[in-house]
């Protein structure tokens, strides 16, 4: 039974009771004023029974549709409406409700995609300073090597290199910390102004 169906329903039902009321205030008083009076009684019981199921069958449930897609909108969703009604507004409340799920679901895997596409990015310039840092300590022990084998002093190549190599690794916490969070706020103004 559609919406249309019920509230029809229901007014007809109010309006044979405003009409059974006068026909009985009407037999206990036979005068033309009585049935004025009972048929201004009961047409304005039934207009504000007419106002009550308006207000139950469609208002409250718009605005809850309302007040829910604001909460999507804000990104806060975290339950669905219940489906209370068949009909146009079940219809609605249950896309709606639909939307939300799909809402939330794909900020979640946005923002786990930026998390891991900021982690790749760090992890290819800490790839890059690991690598120039297993260079220098590499030449750093060939020359070591060479001298040992020959007996030469440690050349000064040598000892810049390994100096080299020990800033390199000192700076790569650090720099890979900074790095993730410049990364994970230029993601984050990205996002904001792409769905602002």
């Amino acid at each position: 039974m559609s919406l249309k169906t019920k509230f029809l329903g229901s007014a007809g039902i109010a309006l044979f009771a405003g009409y059974l009321m006068g026909v009985v205030g009407g037999l206990y008083l036979n005068t033309i004023g009585s049935y004025l009076l009972s048929a201004v009684f009961v047409s304005g019981v039934g207009v504000l029974w007419l106002l009550r199921e308006w207000r139950r069958l469609i208002t409250d449930p718009a605005e809850a549709l309302v007040r829910q897609v604001q909460v999507i909108r804000e990104g806060a969703w975290t339950r669905p409406l219940p489906v209370a009604q068949s009909g146009e507004i079940g219809e609605i409340t249950a896309a709606i409700n639909e939307l939300g799920h799909d809402w939330m679901s794909t900020a979640h895997r946005c923002a786990a995609n930026s998390r891991v596409a900021a982690a790749s990015l760090i992890e290819n310039k800490v790839g890059r300073r690991l690598n120039l840092a297993a260079e220098h300590l590499a030449s750093v022990a060939t020359l070591l090597a060479l001298c040992r084998d020959y007996q030469q002093p440690i050349p000064e190549a040598a000892i810049r290199n390994l100096e080299l190599a020990i800033k390199d690794l000192r700076e790569i916490a650090p720099q890979m910390k900074q790095e993730f969070e410049r990364e994970w706020e230029s993601r984050e103004v990205q996002h904001s102004v792409a769905s602002g």
